[in-house]
């Protein structure tokens, strides 16, 4: 197996060339009164020398002493792996350190191999999120051992995070489909699927060869999207040497910290470990490709009529302006299309999700409980007439698109939304309430009912939710619909 470095010249010689898609691209709400979208595909698309893009991970580890009992409080003792101290003497008890800044460190840089002809949205998936940053200080927090290295969902936090928390979570874009092609071999790397959900921002190296328990048919598939170097490998598997403790039931994020890789203890009697016991890559950098030289194009998907595609084409007005995709909408309703780039006899192709709405609808409603029936023209005076199509929809405002209502259950609304992992619960007994649980947290809301408007009161909770259900001819609900928020959460 030749090592990255080797692989790259020998492409670099031959001239040779591949298209890849380096930026992750979903979906995009409109409103109908705002500006037009306009997207550099330059920024989309790029060329890279065979054997494409890659990754290089920074990380400074302790130099490993031995795995031997040591003091951790109390009088117990647990076995744990030791490190090299800067003193040279070994230790016997946490306590004889004052924080990991005393072990000895090596820093190691390792080349990942990305694989965009196999998984084109996860690469570009990945690659948005190093560009901006969000991967540089990410924390490992979960490394089973003999099994995998998980990062990504966490890092320490920067000035411009605005927060005195020590670790941020790092914001989900979107999460991606699933793109398996390769099996979890030893070295690769994958997306994870917290609580068996849709990949979003958190991913894995395998340590060991996954491929037997990694299936489609058990229902327990990663998307491998790249392979680290044999020596990036062996770096891998001595961050999996390091004792892991459990820092669940320390709440808040903390709670996906189940097997965390920590050089000394954390949260025991008489002893809180600095910051530097958590391990975590300082730097994940991603290759600039060649934007130039690239054709586009899209066109509509409109499915099947097995699987038909809901398609609004009237809604939205779509054309390239030189390599920039423009998207005006001129009516409200949405719309998937397939954008393409095209280098050669090279072609890639990805869904771009397209929603229009228009803001004033919400406002019209007010709080209002209003029957909306799906394929109903309304009539309004200052909005003009509307027609109600896919209904139910919750509109999330600040992550700009919209939530489909999937059912009602133990006489409460559950809406869910795979992309942002977010349940609102509205109780049967207090219809006015609603507690939405989104990104790990619990947020309460009332929606006003009964308040009357006055922006100029700074006491006034002008957090609206209107619902929207579904009656049949006679008027009867049939479904619960679903709540529109109207502002920011």
């Amino acid at each position: 197996m030749f090592a990255l470095g080797a692989l790259t010249a020998l492409a670099a010689a031959a001239s040779a060339e591949v298209l890849t898609q380096t930026k992750f691209l979903s979906f995009r709400v409109l409103d109908v009164h705002g500006p037009a979208l306009s997207q550099d595909m330059r920024e989309v698309f790029e060329r890279h020398p065979e054997p494409g893009p890659a990754a290089t991970f920074t990380i400074s580890l302790p130099e490993p002493d031995e795995r031997r009992p040591v003091e951790i409080g109390d009088g117990a003792f647990r076995t744990l792996q030791t490190f090299k101290t800067q003193s040279g003497e070994p230790y016997d008890s946490i306590f004889d350190l004052e924080s990991a800044d005393d072990f000895v460190y090596r820093s190691f840089t390792f080349d990942v191999q990305l694989f965009p002809g196999d998984a084109p949205l996860t690469v570009a998936n990945f690659m948005t999120y190093a560009r901006r940053g969000e991967y540089d200080r990410s924390v490992v927090h979960r490394s089973p051992e003999q099994y995998v290295v998980q990062a990504g969902g966490f890092r320490f936090s920067r000035p411009e995070d605005n927060t005195e928390a020590p670790l941020w979570l790092i914001q989900p874009i979107d999460t991606i489909p699933m793109e398996f092609e390769r099996p979890n071999t030893p070295g690769t790397i994958a997306m994870a699927r917290p609580a068996g959900g849709n990949a979003s921002n958190q991913w894995f190296f395998n340590i060991r060869d996954n491929s037997d328990i990694h299936r489609p048919q058990f229902g327990n598939a990663y998307a491998a999207f790249g392979e680290a170097t044999p020596e990036g490998l062996e770096v891998l598997r001595e961050i999996n040497r390091i004792s892991r403790f459990n820092l669940s039931g320390l709440g808040g994020s903390f709670a996906a910290f189940t097997e965390a890789p920590l050089t000394l203890p954390f949260n025991v009697p008489d002893y809180t470990t600095q910051l530097d016991s958590f391990v975590a890559f300082e730097t994940i950098a991603v290759t600039e490709g060649n934007p130039d030289g690239i054709e586009y194009g899209w066109e509509p998907v409109l499915g099947t009529e097995e699987e038909p595609v809901v398609a609004h084409e009237a809604s939205f007005e779509i054309r390239f302006e030189g390599t920039n995709l423009v998207i005006d909408n001129v009516d409200t309703g949405r719309l998937t299309i397939e954008v393409t780039g095209t280098f050669g006899e090279q072609t890639m192709t990805f869904p771009l999700e397209l929603f229009s709405e228009d803001p004033r609808v919400r406002q019209f409603f007010s709080g209002q409980v209003v029957t909306v029936t799906p394929g109903h023209t309304y009539s309004v005076a200052f909005l003009g007439e509307f027609q109600a199509r896919d209904f139910p929809w919750i509109f999330h405002p600040r992550h700009h698109f919209l939530f489909a209502a999937t059912e009602a259950q133990h006489q409460r609304y559950h809406f869910y939304d795979p992309r942002l992992a977010s349940w609102i619960f509205v109780r049967s007994t207090r219809a006015h309430y609603f507690y939405i649980h989104r990104l790990d947290e619990w947020l309460f809301y009332a929606d006003g009912s009964g308040t009357e408007y006055d922006p100029e009161n700074p006491d006034f909770d002008d957090r609206w939710f209107y619902r929207f259900p579904v009656v049949d001819e006679e008027g009867e609900e049939t479904e619960p619909g679903a709540w529109v928020i109207g502002n920011d959460l």
